[in-house]
């Protein structure tokens, strides 16, 4: 099993999303070669952490010619179990491995609608440009509990105003204290139609009091 990254070193990976990934490895390697295309990179940190102990891990690492040579040249027949992981898009030039065993695109968005967690257009663009780091906090922002839309709402913007937890009140003080900085950084992450919400909802509390 791989080592974890040392920004994952000493804390608690989520168990949620490593035993999700592992159901869907486990099933995939009944080909015996499962090709794992991440075109978010959501899962390069703990791909290690979910290969079976019989099947081996081989990363894309920049050259499909030396990925190609690294595999082939260890089980020339393809005899082993192998987990391809491709943290970028499907391409041409694997089309034979994924027609010997299996292939799938599967980053944080695929994963979470697969669990038939609800994700529409916005927030899927949301998760897309905020999934590594998500995936990096699972544990603290979301919990042992399968989300919802909300709770993945408030996780990425927990996220984008760098806070350990979701708190309402902490996110308004640092939006007011530098505007323009969070106003950037929620753009950024496709997040400011979740916030602008968030503070039309406050307001309306508000006015009801």
């Amino acid at each position: 099993m791989q080592e974890l990254p040392r920004e994952l070193r000493g804390k608690k990976v989520s168990l949620m999303l490593i035993q999700w990934l592992k159901e869907i490895v486990n099933e995939k390697l009944q080909k015996g070669l499962f090709v794992w295309y991440d075109p978010l990179s959501s899962f390069e940190d703990i791909v290690g952490k979910v290969i079976p102990k019989d099947a081996k891990l081989i990363k894309f690492e920049g050259s499909y010619l030396a990925l190609r040579f690294k595999l082939e040249d260890e089980d020339p027949e393809f005899e082993k179990k192998w987990v391809v992981y491709i943290p970028d898009e499907p391409g041409e030039l694997l089309r034979d491995w994924e027609y010997i065993g299996c292939k799938e695109v599967l980053s944080l968005p695929d994963l979470l609608m697969q669990k038939e967690i609800s994700v529409d257009r916005e927030l899927r663009r949301a998760l897309e440009a905020n999934s590594k780091e998500l995936v990096r906090r699972w544990s603290v922002l979301i919990g042992r509990k399968k989300p919802d839309k909300e709770k993945l709402i408030d996780a990425l913007l927990s996220v984008a105003f760098q806070l350990t937890t979701w708190n309402e009140e902490e996110a308004i003080i640092k939006f007011l204290s530098e505007t323009e900085k969070f106003a950037k950084r929620l753009e950024e992450r496709k997040l400011i139609s979740f916030w602008l919400r968030k503070i039309n909802n406050i307001v309306d509390l508000g006015d009801e009091r």
